[in-house]
């Protein structure tokens, strides 16, 4: 069922997004000096996938109060078109909607960046769907509208900011130990092998970047 604002809902929307505009609020600061360091607000793009305008602009205008890099999209297929031309580190979908739900934008994603994170939002009739969605597709945590505190989002936004960063992180470090194994084998019985390596390993360590991911450029499902 669509998610609708009814008015005492939408007042308390409203007056949630003015305390946090307006004052920051003490529980606003005491988040920020809680966070670890790592991931900040400012360095997460965060694509949010609503069909709902009014949900849609209430999310957008709050945590671009919290400096997160905000992209929005009405539908799963604007979402992939959007996510092909820019990317994101994190995605937030609703999980019904019309054409391509959010399981299947989620799955859709997945294929095109294993890293990225999705967070899926559900009503109180939807969470087993939202738990087997995290159990079986690889979505990182559901969130049930309407959020009891709209600040959960920002939590949950950057704890999935930080595994994504950690996992790929530990990716680059495998893809660098696979290039030293292979280093050291064709290195074996050659010479001074221990001391090859050795320089070997000093060379890799100081010309490694990261690959970048290449994203498809076409609309796949």
């Amino acid at each position: 069922m669509p998610f609708r604002l009814d008015e005492a809902n939408e007042v308390e929307w409203h007056r949630t997004l003015r305390s946090s505009g307006e004052h920051r609020g003490e529980s606003l600061r005491h988040l920020s000096s809680d966070r670890q360091p790592g991931v900040q607000a400012e360095r997460v793009s965060v694509l949010l996938v609503e069909d709902e305008p009014e949900l849609l602009d209430v999310f957008a205008a709050f945590l671009r109060e919290q400096e997160f890099h905000v992209l929005e999209a009405n539908n799963g297929y604007e979402a992939l078109l959007e996510f092909d031309r820019i990317g994101a580190d994190v995605v937030v979908t609703d999980l019904h909607m019309p054409g391509l739900d959010g399981l299947a934008l989620l799955r859709a994603l997945k294929r095109r960046d294993p890293f990225v994170e999705v967070i899926v939002l559900t009503g109180d009739s939807s969470v087993d769907a939202a738990i087997a969605a995290m159990r079986v597709d690889g979505a990182f945590d559901f969130l049930i509208k309407p959020l009891a505190r709209i600040e959960r989002l920002t939590e949950v936004l950057l704890l999935a900011a930080e595994r994504r960063r950690q996992a790929r992180s530990q990716a680059h470090d495998r893809m660098r130990s696979e290039q030293i194994r292979t280093i050291a084998l064709e290195l074996t019985g050659a010479g001074n092998a221990e001391e090859r390596l050795t320089e070997a390993i000093a060379g890799v360590a100081s010309t490694w970047t990261p690959t970048r991911s290449v994203r498809m450029s076409s609309m796949r499902l």
